[in-house]
């Protein structure tokens, strides 16, 4: 089985290793490159490679929305899925109206939802 490389803009460290646990556990061979801000993210972006993006909604000075447009702009075919514990139903629906390919709530990830998004992606 060949690695996703995935990229995860998180700034939680916690939330970030549950996010890989919880894809280990589920039988996905990933290389994942977080990132914590705008730059960095941007920086990763143009490295480029990625099969699918994961991006946290709310970030302290960036957020899941402005992501979602950098990675529209420069790569429209790789999945983009919100992981968020605060998006809200109307707010995830817009998100996928305006490109997301999914979303997946933070306390569900243990319910196999992410490796489901991503595997899809």
């Amino acid at each position: 089985m060949s690695r996703l490389k995935i990229l995860h803009l998180e700034d939680s460290l916690p939330d970030a290793e549950l996010v890989e646990a919880t894809l280990a556990s589920g039988g996905l061979a990933a290389e994942i490159v977080r990132v914590d801000r705008r730059e960095t993210y941007q920086a990763a972006l143009e490295s480029g490679g990625f099969d699918v993006i994961l991006a946290d909604y709310n970030l302290p000075a960036f957020d899941g929305v402005r992501a979602q447009e950098l990675a529209a702009r420069s790569h429209p075919d790789t999945p983009f899925i919100f992981l968020s514990g605060s998006i809200g139903e109307d707010l995830a629906v817009e998100r996928l109206r305006e490109g997301a390919t999914d979303y997946v709530l933070k306390d569900r990830m243990a319910r196999r939802e992410l490796g489901a998004a991503t595997s899809t992606g």
